[in-house]
């Protein structure tokens, strides 16, 4: 079931951002009808409206995160960012295939505007906010997720627990009250969210209140699954059953699922072939026209190393905890950071030739005030890649999958792919 077949159900009781109406919506849709997003274009508006609700829906990561909790935050990023990239593109391709009809010739725009405005609102209203449902609740269960397993020892079990009201799916209200052990695998494919809008939850619950609560619903807990073996056919089969998009624990895996969706398999089947390429996909300017203008562009940052004799005493001065940490404060931050082994990459013969050193009190500018930053996943690359555009060159933070800063260096190919993948951020 998809989110355009739930979307008739979504509340919306949560304050949206909002998408394009009136004259701003009727410029987009004659900019579309004139051709004006050529090739596979996504208009800007659309882009950032997918980008921006759903970024919104996954929130912000606490100050204070064990490195459990942001490996956890970096997969919903990357899911969500891959999702609304997926969507955006195929939208747009949809929206500009209504300019023509069957034969390839361009239709009256009266009939483009009509099929446009309800296609436009189908993907920026009711699906979208059933999108934004799904992330902010397998987020929220993520979170809770990470918790259960911090409390396991005193909270070893988890009751599954259902809206009881006349929304409830009837499967759904099946599992209210079913118990089984927090490390039980059944929780890998029946821990909600379990579908579009879902609102079922779990509780936590001490061995005592477990056995308290013993009924058919408790799974056996010795370990002897041949033990009353039929009262759980009901659950195996409905864990059996589940839509693959959503069998999966939020706490473990990504909020919503990317090559599953019908976005991603409309644009080409596969998340490896899903590199958006900023001048034929984002309608951005090409490096080369980004620097007819240099003179505009700031001047490189003075760095505090000027010699490869001053960087171990450089990083032991400003080192907390063995690493220098930088923030991007986003509508999803990204913590950044220098850490030990980032100093060793720096310290490498080619590193220290190219006199990487000195692009080191440009670090904290580069992250803070980007002007790009794409979730790239090519082999080469494969993480957040930061941008600055300088006067003299850009300069490209490479940060992991881990945050820690891969590389950094001044851009002197342009036609190389640090700017490729999905767009996070343009200024």
């Amino acid at each position: 079931v998809s989110a355009r077949e739930q979307a008739e159900d979504s509340p919306r009781t949560v304050a949206r951002i909002t998408a394009a109406t009136g004259a701003e919506l009727d410029k987009l849709l004659k900019d579309i009808y004139d051709q004006k997003f050529a090739g596979t274009i996504i208009p800007e508006q659309i882009e950032q409206l997918n980008r921006a609700k759903l970024a919104t829906a996954l929130g912000r990561l606490q100050d204070q995160y064990d490195p459990i909790t942001l490996q956890w935050y970096n997969r919903q990023m990357r899911a969500v960012y891959s999702f609304s990239a997926a969507k955006s593109y195929t939208e747009a391709q949809e929206l500009k295939a209504l300019v023509f009809d069957a034969d390839g010739n361009i239709r009256p725009y009266t009939q483009f505007r009509a099929d446009a405005l309800a296609l436009y609102n189908n993907y920026n209203e009711n699906w979208l906010e059933t999108e934004f449902n799904t992330v902010k609740r397998g987020n929220q269960m993520g979170r809770k997720w990470l918790q259960i397993q911090k409390d396991k020892e005193a909270y070893p079990f988890l009751q599954y627990i259902a809206e009881l009201d006349d929304r409830v799916r009837e499967a759904h209200k099946e599992l209210h009250g079913f118990i089984a052990e927090v490390d039980d695998a059944i929780w890998n494919d029946i821990y909600p969210p379990n579908g579009w809008n879902c609102r079922c939850t779990v509780k936590q619950l001490s061995r005592k209140q477990a056995e308290e609560l013993k009924s058919l619903w408790l799974r056996n807990y010795d370990g002897d699954r041949s033990v009353n073996k039929s009262l759980y056919g009901p659950i195996d089969e409905f864990a059996t059953n589940m839509p693959e998009n959503f069998k999966r624990n939020t706490g473990k895996e990504a909020v919503i699922e990317t090559e599953s969706s019908v976005y991603y398999k409309k644009y080409s089947g596969s998340t490896k072939k899903f590199q958006l390429r900023p001048e034929k996909d984002y309608n951005m300017k090409s490096i080369e026209q980004i620097y007819q203008k240099a003179n505009l562009l700031p001047a490189l940052l003075p760095s505090p190393v000027q010699t490869a004799q001053q960087i171990d005493a450089w990083f032991a001065q400003n080192t907390v905890n063995n690493q220098i940490s930088y923030r991007w404060n986003g509508i999803t931050p990204i913590d950044v950071f220098f850490t030990k082994d980032t100093l060793k990459h720096m310290k490498m013969p080619k590193q220290l030739a190219e006199k990487r050193f000195l692009l080191f009190g440009s670090i904290d500018d580069v992250i803070k005030n980007p002007d790009e930053i794409w979730l790239n996943e090519s082999a080469q690359v494969k993480g957040f890649v930061f941008i600055k555009y300088y006067q003299d060159k850009p300069v490209v933070v490479i940060v992991s999958e881990k945050n820690a800063i891969q590389t950094l260096y001044q851009l002197d190919n342009p036609q190389k792919n640090e700017r490729l993948g999905k767009l996070i951020y343009r200024k």
